[in-house]
């Protein structure tokens, strides 16, 4: 009976662990307050600023910081503030919505590959290889390329290779918890398969892929920027911050350094957000606090 219970006292052992109180995890508190506090000022910038995202004032066009716009404005005299903060809804998306579905995707192929085995594992292990050959970049440009530019496209693109990396680490781990006590021990008592994966598996190894997943975040909201700078993400008038410093990079040598500094920050501090959130999570969740 000891060894039957294995499995069910590492994950309480984790969940005490999660329970501590986030000051005691001052990576995590920094990030995850950073993170609220951009996507609040991004789901309250209607209330924040009295102008709109694509509103334009040729009359005060490439104006410096001010009162009036503390940002300034651009070429066409829209608020770079106001398109800044309606910019970070859809760099948040692009970090979260696309992360998240290769997330499923890839812990769900990454668990059945290593549980299973056999051909299942041949097989997608040849899928990841075929695509790993290919520069990541090189291969979703090719995709939104086919496809056409545009968020939609983004995600879709970002979907169909993303999913890549989380079924490598889970399968890796998944290949040596089968093998468990634990596991062994279910299939004793004559559980199903979905049981033994989803019960007691993948409670105890996905916690490198939790951890990637802020990284991969934080990846994917750059990789959302650099393909808007090129023309391939949200097209003009949408404000999002790539698609900002692709269209202010040529009033730089005139010395209008607000149109590209300022979202060149905010995707500093978000990438900061993220990457703080991941560290705290490597801290709380680290394997050896689990067993």
């Amino acid at each position: 009976m000891a060894t039957i219970q294995a499995a069910p006292a590492a994950s309480r052992a984790t969940i005490r662990e999660a329970s501590r109180p986030l000051w005691r995890n001052p990576s995590l508190l920094m990030g995850a307050t950073l993170l609220a506090i951009v996507a609040g000022l991004a789901i309250f910038a209607p209330l924040l600023t009295p102008y709109g995202p694509i509103d334009q004032d040729l009359l005060n066009a490439h104006k410096p910081p001010s009162w009036a716009h503390p940002f300034g404005t651009d070429n066409f005299g829209r608020d770079v503030l106001t398109r800044v903060l309606y910019g970070a809804r859809i760099d948040l998306m692009i970090g979260l919505v696309p992360t998240a579905i290769t997330f499923v995707t890839g812990v769900l192929l990454g668990a059945i590959a290593g549980y299973y085995g056999g051909k299942i594992d041949t097989i997608l292990m040849r899928v990841v290889d075929v695509a790993v050959a290919f520069p990541f970049i090189v291969l979703l440009i090719a995709i939104i390329a086919m496809l056409g530019p545009g968020l939609r496209n983004m995600f879709i693109a970002i979907a169909l290779v993303g999913w890549i990396s989380y079924a490598r680490i889970v399968r890796g781990e998944v290949l040596v918890a089968r093998n468990a006590e634990y596991v062994l021990a279910a299939k004793t008592l004559g559980f199903g398969d979905a049981r033994i994966i989803f019960g007691h598996v993948l409670p105890n190894v996905i916690t490198p892929a939790i951890v990637f997943f802020m990284s991969d975040a934080v990846l994917n909201i750059l990789l959302g920027t650099a393909l808007s700078f090129l023309g391939l993400g949200p097209q003009a008038p949408t404000a999002e911050w790539g698609r900002m410093i692709q269209e202010g990079r040529q009033f730089i040598v005139s010395g209008e350094w607000w149109m590209t500094t300022i979202p060149g920050l905010a995707i500093l501090v978000v990438g900061v957000a993220f990457s703080l959130i991941g560290d705290g999570l490597a801290d709380l969740l680290r394997v050896e606090e689990r067993v």
